[in-house]
């Protein structure tokens, strides 16, 4: 089992995501959802209803835990949502974009090896906006070949 890249209480290490989760929260939510395959807007919309919320991000949450082997049970997701909702949804915003930086990396990297390679290379340029699922599963493929 592995765990958090980021700590629950390490909000401040991508400000920009950060703010944009204590002023739109719905918006950082919605941009999580998205990259479990859940649908942006209706997911950010959903967030912002009481408990209601905070059960559609605990089971996103258990949805990063799943596909990152993260330690942990859905009670605690909701649990850290009830009293910690905001901290949580940076953590898991940071988690997706420090993924997505590991893989235009490697991406990187492999295509520089090819000399003849056909495929645009993607740089990190420190953007804080998470992709979606779909372009991770893409940008893996291409680390791969």
């Amino acid at each position: 089992m592995s765990e958090w890249k980021k700590d629950i209480c390490g909000c401040f290490d991508d400000f920009g995501l950060c703010a944009v989760t204590w002023i739109a929260p719905c918006v950082t939510a919605g941009q999580v959802a998205e990259t479990q395959g859940k649908n942006c807007f209706l997911y950010g919309c959903l967030s912002m209803m009481g408990p209601i919320g905070v059960c559609t991000r605990a089971e996103v949450r258990r949805l990063i835990r799943e596909e990152r082997m993260i330690q942990g049970d859905s009670c605690n997701d909701c649990l850290v949502h009830w009293y910690c909702g905001l901290c949580a949804l940076v953590q898991e915003g940071q988690q997706n974009s420090l993924k997505r930086d590991e893989c235009e990396i490697s991406f990187v990297r492999t295509a520089e090896r090819s000399a003849h390679s056909m495929a645009p290379i993607v740089e990190n340029r420190g953007v804080t906006s998470m992709p979606s699922r779909r372009y991770e599963i893409e940008c893996e493929k291409k680390a791969r070949s």
